[in-house]
């Protein structure tokens, strides 16, 4: 199996425990363990690809000249993610409200399928920074 379909895998997984999170109340008997699986997929993304991603962060934040400090790639993640799913394919995308904020405007955030990186402005465009084709 390649890296970006080990990548995809692991964003997935984290997306689909950030759904099941957001759709629980905080008094939900499962929400601690949804939490938790949360967090043990969470560090296990890290372990395999947060230096990479964080690398590859740096290089954006470099090239489009954003200002402030460069977080760890889980950061990145949206709180919750709309999931479209076709007999063909699956599309996911994330309101800027529920991306990283890096300044007054605009957000990022990592999307997979492939695994990519978009900034979402204020108008609601999105537009694809970095991609692993």
């Amino acid at each position: 199996m390649k890296k970006r379909n080990l990548l995809d895998t692991a964003l997935i997984a984290i997306i689909e425990q950030k759904n099941k999170l957001a759709d629980l109340d905080y008094n939900d008997p499962l929400y601690d363990e949804v939490e938790n699986k949360l967090h043990e997929i969470e560090d296990a993304f890290v372990e395999h690809f947060g230096d990479e991603l964080e690398e590859i962060i740096e290089g954006l934040y470099e090239l489009h000249h954003f200002q402030g400090e460069v977080l760890s790639p889980i950061s990145y993640l949206a709180r919750k993610y709309q999931v479209e799913k076709t007999p063909k394919e699956t599309r996911y995308a994330a309101d800027k409200e529920d991306a990283l904020q890096i300044d007054a405007q605009n957000h990022l955030v990592l999307l997979p399928m492939p695994p990519r990186i978009c900034l979402l402005d204020a108008a609601g465009n999105s537009v694809e920074l970095w991609a692993d084709r």
